[in-house]
């Protein structure tokens, strides 16, 4: 198990990277699913079971959707094919950059009480993860809302002031 664990993360990390550093979308989009789908495997074998197949519906399944139907919306054949001047760049990295430390300040206090933490293998009710997502966690929740709705803010931005 321990072999199958190393092998899945290495293919996710490959996968992650691939999506990173690949020109074309559609390719992107596939090892993003490659990604996600070795993500959901790790917590298949860790015993999260309603975590994992909450991984591939929604995520490799709806979400992947989405983002096909965008690119297919937006007609980006390459990503040098969006005309973004120096400028643009450089104000975009500036963003994406503030992004990046704030959500760092904000989610490394919950990371850090993670360190101490022991990983029980355990079935556990959906009701009691509806309740901690909403009680508990509802940091987490609120900061994945507001980043899924800057990434639509951000894609129908481009859909308007680039093409």
């Amino acid at each position: 198990m321990q072999i199958l664990f190393y092998l899945l993360a290495t293919c996710s990390i490959i996968s992650t990277l691939l999506t990173i550093f690949q020109k074309n979308p559609i390719y992107a989009i596939i090892y993003l699913l490659c990604s996600l789908l070795c993500i959901s495997s790790i917590l298949f074998l860790f015993g999260s079971f309603f975590a994992a197949s909450v991984q591939i519906i929604i995520y490799a399944g709806a979400v992947m959707v989405l983002f096909i139907f965008i690119i297919m919306m937006l007609n980006i054949k390459h990503i040098s094919d969006l005309n973004l001047t120096y400028f643009k760049k450089i104000y975009l990295f500036i963003g994406l950059f503030i992004i990046f430390i704030i959500l760092k300040k904000t989610l490394n206090p919950i990371f850090n009480t993670f360190n101490n933490k022991n990983i029980h293998i355990s079935i556990v009710d959906t009701q009691l993860i509806g309740g901690n997502l909403f009680t508990n966690y509802i940091v987490l929740v609120e900061l994945i809302s507001i980043l899924l709705l800057s990434a639509l803010i951000v894609s129908l931005y481009i859909e308007k002031n680039l093409f």
